[in-house]
Order: C-alpha cells, then structure tokens, then sequence
C-alpha cells in the first residue's frame, strides 16, 4: 500500500468538499446552533444539569454538553454530508480515470475515510471553537483549551470514525447506495443510540465491554462517566434543561485513566470491521460489474414498475386532459408537468395513492393519523430528488435555456413538489381529522414545508441529501414530543395542532419558497 496515493487521495477529497456548497449550509448550521445552544446562565439556566441542578460553564462542564450534542450533530448530519464521496467521483467523470490508475481499491477507499473524517474533525473543531467562544462570553470560569479538547475528542473520535466508515460502506453497498439507504441510516442510528443503554445501566455505573463496544456515539459513556465522578446518574443536556434548584455545582472532568481511556477504545472496533465490506463491494466505477452488482436491485425495480406500470398507464389516462394543458404555457402548467414527470417516474406512486386514499376511508382516525406520520417519512424518499433531477441528469441547463422557462423552474418545482405531497399526505390527514379537526389543514401545511424545504436546500446544496436528514430529524423530534408541543405537529400525526402552528409552519413554507425564488434568481445573475 503507498501512503502517498492514500493522502493524495483523502487531500484531493477534503478539498473537493469544503468547496461544495452542501458542506458550507452543513457548516453553517451546526455554528449557528453552537452559538444559540448555550443559555445565559444567569437566568438560572444551563446547557448541563446533574443531580437537578445546573452545572458551572467550566470548559470541562462545557465540553461534557458539547460531547452530548455532537452524536445527534455529527452522528446524524455528519452522514449526509459525507455520504457521497464516491458519487462525486462517478458524476464529475475522475472515477473512471481513478479506476484505470495504478491506485488499488484500499488505497481509494481508505483515503475516501481519512478525507470524510477529516471534514467532520475539522467541523467538530470549529464546533468547539465557538463553544469556548461562549465560555468566554459569560465568564463563569476561565477557559482551558486543553481540557475541553480532551474531554470531547475522546467522546468524538470513535463516532467520526463510525459516522464515515457507514458512509462509505452505504455508498459502495448497491441497494444501500440511494434514497433507501439515506432513511435506512436514520433508522440504524436510532437503534445505536439505545443499543449501549440496554446492553448495560449506565445510570448505575455499569458499562460492561459489549456496551462499550457498539457505543461508538458515547452517550453511555458520558452517562457513566459522569455517574462516577459526580456519584449522581442524573444528567440531562439541552436549553434549559438545568433550571436551578440550588447552588450551582462544578463539574470536576473525567480523570482519563487507562481504564477508562481502553473501554472507550472498544468503540473504534465495529467502525473498522465495516471496511471490508466496503472493499467487498467496492465496483472501482467499472461498470460492467456495477451492473452486475446492482442486478439484483435492478430486477427488484423492474418488477416492481413492471407489476404498477400497466395500472399506472391506466390512471395516468384519466388526467391526460391535464397532460395537454401542462403543454400550453403559464406556471400552473409547469408545475402539473412536474408532477406527471414523477408519477411516470415512479408507477408505485400512481397507484400507492389511491390505495392510500382508499385506506383512509376504512381504518379508525386514529390508525389514520399513524399511516400520517408514516407517509411523512415517504416524503423523505419522494421529494428528495425531484428538486436536483434535472441538474442530476444534465437536463437542467436545456430546460433554462427554453423561452420563458428562465427564472421560473424553482417555481415550477416548488409546485410540482407540493402537487405530490399534498397527495399522499391530504387524503389520510382528511380521515385523521375526524378526531381532531385540525388535522387536515396541518397536513397541508406540512405538505407545502416539506416541499418548499426540498427545493431549497436543492437550490442551496445541489444534493437531495440534507433535505433526507433535516426532514427525519423533525419527524423524529415531532414523534419523540407525543403531542406535548403543538409547534411541533408539523403535519397533524401528533393530534397538537393549533391554529397558530398551522399558520407557523405555512408560513415557514412561504419563506422557504421565497427563498428558494431567491436563490434562482442569484444563480441566474451569475451567468
């Protein structure tokens, strides 16, 4: 193996991706929410509480409630930032050169790892950087940059190790490679998060080595360590979650023993054992074995459109009225060409809808409001594409340069996208609303957010991925709530909806819009 191919590889890589726009919203987001995650603690609140009471922003305290945060930042953003190393490579045409290079597959592959890791160790250090920006803006203690560095990279360094070795394993895995695989992720990072919990009582102290091996986010490892040098389980980390109810207490730091430092070397193990699995797979962008790698997924698909295709063709005659008119010129027109466009794309979805339809007249509202909560995450496989198709395939250019079309195609995916929430998510949000009224105009509203959030982290971005992440994070979140928060209801599955959050959530909706016309415009002025 030549080390020098392996950081050509990972430099060329690393660079690639702090020029793309994707990582600079990543980038953005995550320093905005450093810097409005810390509560000004003399409200009587604080980022870290344990045992009840708020603890002192010491560096050690601070770095604890940084190391909290960064498993859901890193462990879930972080994929869909980094998840699309080798893609890059196939689109813009350097992947076929690369594969008739004297580089071997370890050499890429492991190279693609160390770029992906060292894009998220840069974030995870900038991270930091504002962190102890805000220390020193309240002042309560005098900043200890060491001190913080060490209490986060030994939370953090197995999770960038596993958020990248995923990544990369998701990418060269053919039916994981796509949309499915983006959802499938949010789901495998949720049972992690659990996984270390069950296997021991952190709570208690107890973090036996198969908990500490699978707990490459290191939540039980924070929540045991603490637990041990604090003598108190009790440990919650978020705004407000350290509302004072007595003097405020300072976190001593973990000692770092060899004890302490090997258990938590366990959590790099899982990460490495992927890699193989990765070169297993790896196609080295030859496409007669992609072909033959991805046959099994092809086949799948092709039945699939082969068994609705018929069905679909049947239905779709029914609105070919709408067809001809999407011919003749104006904004609804394109719009409802868009949404033809999918549904010829995608058959399952021509007759998934009125079956859908059809089942929200006959279970229970209540059933009715789950199936809701379901076809919002099928959102996140629906619209993620249908905002980047065009520039994907090349077709975006062709389409700007036809008359009348310049200016107007964020308006037209805007409403095609919407056309094709609305159906899925109206029918079904109409029968939940039979036990609570306002669940049919919450899933227009949801409806017309999530497609005004494709479009615009499309424009932003040129990637379907952040929309995948952004959206199941809130339906996670939605979820988690149980109806508790009624800002939260974003499409009417937690029966919370008010009228004001109806209009919150359309109203975030019009500024993702306007945002996304914006967006357009600028790109236009550019040339």
């Amino acid at each position: 193996m030549s080390f020098s191919r392996l950081l050509a590889v990972a430099s060329a890589d690393l660079r690639a991706r702090l020029r793309r726009p994707a990582t600079l919203v990543f980038l953005g987001l995550l320093l905005a929410a450093a810097s409005m995650t810390f509560p000004d603690p003399r409200s009587g609140q604080g980022i870290l509480s344990i045992g009840g009471r708020r603890a002192v922003y010491t560096s050690a305290a601070l770095a604890v409630a940084t190391a909290g945060l960064l498993p859901f930042l890193i462990g879930l953003f972080g994929f869909y930032a980094v998840s699309n190393a080798i893609a890059l490579d196939r689109r813009s045409g350097i992947g076929p050169l690369l594969g008739a290079s004297p580089v071997k597959n370890g050499e890429y592959l492991l190279g693609k790892l160390l770029g992906s890791c060292t894009l998220l160790f840069v974030v995870t250090l900038a991270f930091s950087a504002v962190v102890m920006a805000v220390q020193l803006v309240h002042g309560e203690a005098p900043p200890e940059p060491l001190v913080f560095l060490a209490h986060v990279l030994v939370v953090a360094l197995p999770a960038l190790l596993a958020v990248a070795s995923f990544a990369l394993v998701f990418e060269c895995v053919p039916f994981l490679s796509g949309r499915f695989g983006d959802v499938a992720y949010f789901f495998v990072w949720l049972v992690t998060l659990g996984v270390p919990v069950f296997l021991g009582d952190p709570d208690k102290g107890l973090y036996p080595p198969q908990a500490a091996l699978l707990d490459w986010n290191g939540l039980g490892f924070l929540i045991t360590q603490i637990q041990r040098v604090t003598g108190s389980g009790s440990m919650s980390i978020g705004w407000g979650s350290g509302r004072q109810a007595g003097a405020a207490v300072v976190f001593p730091g973990f000692d770092f023993s060899a004890a302490m430092l090997g258990r938590r070397a366990l959590a790099f193990l899982p990460p490495l054992a992927l890699l193989p699995v990765a070169l297993a797979a790896f196609d080295r962008f030859d496409p007669a074995r992609r072909l033959a790698s991805a046959s099994t997924k092809v086949s799948l698909g092709a039945r699939l459109s082969a068994l609705f295709r018929p069905v679909a063709a049947r239905l779709l005659g029914v609105v070919v009225p709408a067809e001809r008119a999407a011919k003749r010129p104006g904004l609804l027109s394109a719009g409802l060409t868009d949404l033809l466009v999918t549904l010829r794309l995608r058959p399952i979805l021509v007759v998934g809808v009125p079956v859908a339809a059809l089942t929200a007249l006959i279970v229970p509202a209540a059933t009715a409001a789950t199936l809701l909560s379901a076809a919002f995450v099928l959102l996140a496989l629906l619209l993620a594409d249908i905002p980047t198709r065009e520039e994907r395939t090349g077709l975006g250019r062709v389409l700007a340069a036809t008359p009348g079309a310049g200016g107007r195609l964020a308006a037209a995916k805007l409403l095609g996208t919407a056309f094709t929430a609305l159906l899925l998510l109206v029918p079904l949000g109409a029968r939940a609303s039979a036990d609570h009224a306002l669940a049919l105009p919450a899933a227009v509203a949801g409806a017309c957010f999530a497609a005004a959030l494709a479009v615009v982290l499309g424009q932003a971005t040129g990637s379907p991925k952040p929309f995948v992440g952004l959206l199941l994070v809130l339906w996670y979140v939605a979820g988690s709530d149980k109806g508790r928060t009624p800002a939260l209801d974003v499409a009417g599955f937690g029966g919370a909806a008010t009228p004001g959050s109806v209009g919150g959530w359309l109203g975030v909706a019009i500024l993702l819009a306007g945002a996304a016309l914006l967006l357009e415009r600028f790109r236009l002025s550019r040339g």
